[in-house]
């Protein structure tokens, strides 16, 4: 275990068995480390800080039997993936992911992805500050001479290393101006949506009208009313008109869901219209500014949020939610599966 002592860092012996912990006191809320750990907005603090900023975005599936994958550059001549996959998720408190990548380090491809080692990091609340307990356990297929040689030859003090760099991610440290991101975090961000937009569009690929205009689910919507809900609540409404103030898309609102009969095609080009009308808006405007306009208590009681970088999350959170919808509306109609559980 690592700790402080007088003001230095100390690490124990590794121990003989499979497995070490590491421990590190962080000064911010359970919550902010947590998020530190899942957001890929403010996970650039695992990068090496080294080397160059990896080009290649970060993804976080955050699900249990989803991936977390980033580049790892650790020296001109090496790089690699690496991350998890999710095994359990409680907010705020606990993740448990088996680490590696698939065509990383290490690998988790077919069989390693069993002797993969295990990683638990628990989020304990000190009062004002968080505990964040790290522990990594090895393999029962190792013996536990191989054990130690990962222990004592890097494993041990490159996790150390690591996890001393949480405290630095934007979701602990403000930025200057009182932002929590960055251009890179940014970038990522945008990234994250454009995936949750693509997921969308997959899952409804292929069907055709009486398929999407099908009720599948009691509540009774259907996967046509879903992209109008998508396109005109989602990307019309928070990104053209909130973040953009364009006067168009302000004249053109409505309840999505009750938009007029159309195709299901035609519900798919609507929604891509959206799309890149919303990524011209997102190409000009600054995240750190507030909204350029903010609907009346009568469309929306709320009050304003502070910038639209808090407007792009919820239009993120609201595209990941309803492309899940659509993952289970696609399955009950033709079986397709895009999570299969062993």
């Amino acid at each position: 275990m690592a700790h402080k002592t007088g003001g230095k860092m100390t690490t124990d012996p590794p121990s003989q068995d499979r497995s070490f912990t590491l421990t590190r006191i962080l000064a911010a809320s359970r919550h902010a480390v947590f998020t530190a750990w899942t957001d890929p907005a403010h996970l650039a603090w695992f990068y090496n800080p080294a080397m160059p900023t990896p080009a290649t975005p970060i993804e976080v599936d955050l699900r249990v039997g989803g991936t977390w994958k980033q580049m790892m550059i650790v020296n001109d001549g090496l790089s690699y993936p690496t991350g998890g996959i999710y095994l359990e998720i409680v907010p705020d408190e606990r993740l448990i992911f088996r680490w590696g990548a698939v065509g990383g380090w290490p690998e988790l491809d077919g069989e390693n992805e069993l002797t993969a080692p295990v990683v638990t990091v628990q989020f304990n609340d000190t009062g004002s500050k968080t505990a964040l307990i790290l522990t990594v356990e090895f393999s029962e297929s190792l013996d536990v001479e191989e054990v130690q040689k990962l222990i004592l030859g890097g494993c041990q003090e490159g996790w150390g290393a690591t996890i001393d760099r949480v405290k630095d991610s934007t979701a602990l440290t403000p930025m200057a101006g009182g932002g929590m991101a960055g251009p890179q975090s940014d970038a990522q961000l945008l990234a994250q949506l454009a995936r949750g937009r693509e997921h969308v569009l997959r899952a409804v690929d292929g069907l055709d009208d009486d398929d999407m205009g099908r009720a599948l689910v009691p509540s009774g919507w259907t996967m046509t009313q879903l992209l109008n809900h998508l396109a005109f609540d989602d990307e019309m409404f928070w990104i053209s008109a909130v973040l953009g103030g364009d006067d168009r898309a302000i004249a053109e609102l409505h309840n999505g869901w009750a938009s007029k009969p159309m195709t299901g095609a035609d519900a798919m080009d609507i929604y891509k219209r959206e799309i890149a009308r919303s990524d011209e808006v997102l190409a000009e405007i600054d995240l750190d500014a507030p909204p350029r306009w903010w609907p009346p208590a009568s469309v929306f009681d709320a009050p304003p949020m502070s910038d639209g970088r808090e407007v792009l999350f919820r239009v993120l959170a609201e595209t990941s939610v309803h492309a899940g919808h659509l993952d289970i509306a696609r399955e009950l109609i033709d079986g397709h599966q895009n999570l299969v559980v062993d």
